[in-house]
């Protein structure tokens, strides 16, 4: 569905993103993380295509349609009622409905164009948009008498929600909502995560609720220091999942500060090498000398002239190092 390959963004000469591989698939609800300033609504932008990488790719699929929900859509300024703002993202079936009504009101209409009309409203599917409009603008918390209200007399809150009730009713594949329930109550924020249980396309949600992540995203992916890490789960997962990961960065910078200092690939002195694995998990080798087995992160074979082996440097698992005598 959507593509990021080695993707990055520079914006006035600070790099937010560098090398970023992700994949959003249909269906995926993802929780969009990270401190403010760094980067979240510019990723978001950068799927709806206001803006392009600045190195590597984003790739979508064909006619991709996305429903953007953002901050900035307050500005907008209507005499429309709240009914036919959620219906204005249906320019061509609220054309032909129109149109539809004035033909049934000429006196000698064009058979062939009602025809043709009410063919195109059906495949459509533009005799259902209002139904459906008011189911989701009920569950979004508006009364009956409010959707033929005008829609500048309500307060921002209230027209975040009319904006969202359009956005979800043009089905998009794709959902961006950035900050979705700050104007929400609690019935209408549980009305929209049971909307979203059952969306069919993917879903990145921006959200400093979270609890409301911990129920709807199934991935986090965190931005942080240029980089897009992603979890496998809600938000709290990803809070122990990431203390983790964090606790094993530092396993490897004390076990790559043991190999520097013990210089176990350049010292010059030794005759012979045989190095396992550096700093590569993937590569521990084990060596036994009548000691205890040790698993080691890397290990240097030292040898005589004569070509035999007379001892060997380790690092092991928790960057302790040694020398081993003896052939290993």
């Amino acid at each position: 569905m959507i593509t990021f390959y080695q993707t990055g963004f520079e914006f006035s000469g600070r790099w937010l993103y560098r090398n970023v591989n992700w994949q959003i698939r249909p269906g995926k609800r993802i929780g969009l993380i990270g401190r403010n300033g760094t980067g979240k609504s510019t990723l978001l932008k950068l799927i709806n295509g206001d803006l392009f990488p600045s190195e590597g790719k984003l790739e979508k699929s064909r006619n991709l349609k996305i429903g953007y929900l953002h901050q900035d859509l307050l500005t907008l300024e209507s005499g429309n009622t709240i009914l036919e703002i959620a219906l204005s993202a249906f320019e061509e079936e609220m054309a032909l409905l129109k149109r539809a009504e004035e033909l049934e009101h000429e006196e000698f209409p064009d058979p062939m164009e009602i025809a043709e009309t009410h063919e195109r409203l059906f495949a459509l599917d533009a005799y259902n948009l209002e139904p459906k409009a008011h189911i989701i603008l009920a569950g979004l918390g508006f009364k009956n008498e409010d959707r033929n209200q005008p829609f500048d007399t309500f307060s921002g809150g209230w027209r975040m929600r009319a904006l969202l009730a359009r956005i979800l009713l043009s089905n998009p594949g794709v959902l961006l909502l950035d900050e979705p329930t700050n104007h929400l109550d609690l019935p209408s924020i549980q009305w929209l995560e049971n909307y979203l249980s059952n969306f069919a396309g993917a879903t990145i949600i921006v959200s400093h609720d979270r609890f409301f992540l911990d129920r709807m995203a199934e991935e986090i992916a965190e931005v942080e220091h240029s980089r897009l890490n992603t979890y496998s789960g809600n938000y709290s997962y990803y809070e122990k999942e990431k203390v983790l990961r964090e606790e094993q960065l530092q396993k490897e910078a004390a076990i790559t500060s043991k190999i520097t200092k013990l210089n176990l690939t350049e010292d010059p002195k030794y005759l012979g090498v045989n190095v396992g694995g550096i700093g590569v998990d993937a590569n521990i080798q084990n060596h036994q000398v009548g000691y205890p087995a040790f698993s080691y992160f890397a290990y240097q074979q030292v040898y005589d002239q004569s070509n035999n082996p007379i001892e060997g440097l380790y690092v092991d698992r928790s960057g302790q190092g040694g020398t081993v005598v003896g052939n290993n």
